[in-house]
């Protein structure tokens, strides 16, 4: 009789510790993901003076990524205020990055956890080799996202949301904002691509 080779690699202690530390961490930070892009979503209104009804029409059923386009549009017309765009901006670009890697985790799950290797990659789905992307992932990784999620509500909450602000209530704010993301996002290595041949110019008239 076969052996499944997953109930196998489980068989272990280690392995599963290794697998209940994942799911916790990912569990943890699926939920803190959500929080966020419901403060996104909050900002945004205050951000756009637009009234709720109108945001929800738009925003329902929006992705991150969508929303965050729709900040930048803005503040490229200069609909939104400079000084709070330069604030503003490196948070959704943070963001913006931690999106990616929930959308892969989400379309792609992870491989090789239970050997404390765990990786996500688009290999089954890419739509040719060159584009096959493998991105190391871990517990402390999601760790280190879900810390900065909390930052980034935070960050929206005291600064653009149109609340008084939390910093002068609450010194302990100000420190949590000013510090450095957890995170670090790399961004794939970019493959060269090859030069097409140009074509021979007929002797033909």
């Amino acid at each position: 009789m076969a052996t499944n080779p997953l109930m196998a690699a489980l068989a272990t202690p280690e392995a599963r510790q290794r697998y209940q530390a994942y799911w916790l961490a990912l569990g943890e930070f699926i939920d803190c993901f959500a929080r966020a892009e419901v403060g996104l979503h909050i900002a945004f209104k205050h951000l756009t003076k637009m009234p709720d009804p109108v945001a929800r029409a738009l925003l329902s059923g929006a992705r991150i990524e969508v929303t965050i386009g729709y900040l930048r549009r803005l503040a490229e017309v200069e609909f939104i205020d400079a000084t709070e765009w330069k604030e503003l901006e490196p948070v959704l670009t943070h963001l913006n990055d931690i999106n990616d890697v929930r959308n892969s985790l989400l379309h792609y799950g992870a491989q090789k956890v239970e050997e404390g290797k765990a990786f996500i990659t688009n290999v089954f789905r890419a739509l040719t080799l060159d584009r096959v992307v493998k991105t190391p992932i871990s517990p402390m990784k999601l760790s280190a996202m879900t810390y900065d999620l909390r930052k980034i509500y935070l960050h929206l909450s005291a600064r653009h949301m149109g609340r008084d602000d939390l910093t002068a209530n609450y010194p302990e704010v100000k420190d949590v904002l000013a510090a450095a993301w957890r995170y670090i996002h790399v961004p794939p290595p970019q493959k060269p691509t090859a030069d097409k041949p140009q074509k021979r110019r007929s002797r033909h008239r």
